[in-house]
């Protein structure tokens, strides 16, 4: 009997604490796609964030080890800070926000995959695997 209370108070208290860590996560990144290039050319890549805590936070850096330079953008103007409100999802569209690479280090073909380091105000640097597909959107 003492056993079994043991096991699910152990039960008890990691399902709290897994549903604690997921409520209160943080930023998440999903939806992340991005064209075939070849060397030297300027791709974008689109993504979604989801902040999933209840703090409003900011995208405030880029950066890639596949490009000459990676930057935010907004439609074709170059931002320093894009702010991820709390509780919300931020999409990254063609012709909106997006993180540009620009100077391909190398060709990148459909089915390759690079990485690419988010930097934000408050939460940790994410590092997300970026697949390369057909084009999802417009490229300049």
């Amino acid at each position: 009997m003492r056993k079994r209370f043991f096991t699910l108070f152990l039960s008890a208290i990691l399902l709290t604490a897994c549903g604690a860590g997921s409520a209160e996560s943080g930023i998440e990144v999903d939806q992340v796609k991005m064209g075939a290039g070849a060397q030297g050319e300027d791709r974008a890549i689109y993504l979604a964030m989801h902040n999933q805590s209840s703090e409003t936070d900011q995208l405030t850096g880029v950066s890639s080890d596949s490009a000459e330079v990676a930057q935010l953008q907004n439609g074709i103007e170059v931002v320093d800070v894009i702010p991820v409100s709390a509780n919300r999802e931020f999409v990254f569209i063609p012709d909106g926000y997006h993180v540009m690479l620009i100077g391909l280090k190398q060709e990148l073909r459909v089915g390759d995959e690079i990485e690419v380091v988010l930097q934000f105000r408050d939460h940790e640097d994410i590092t997300i695997s970026v697949p390369v597909g057909e084009d999802p959107g417009h490229e300049h």
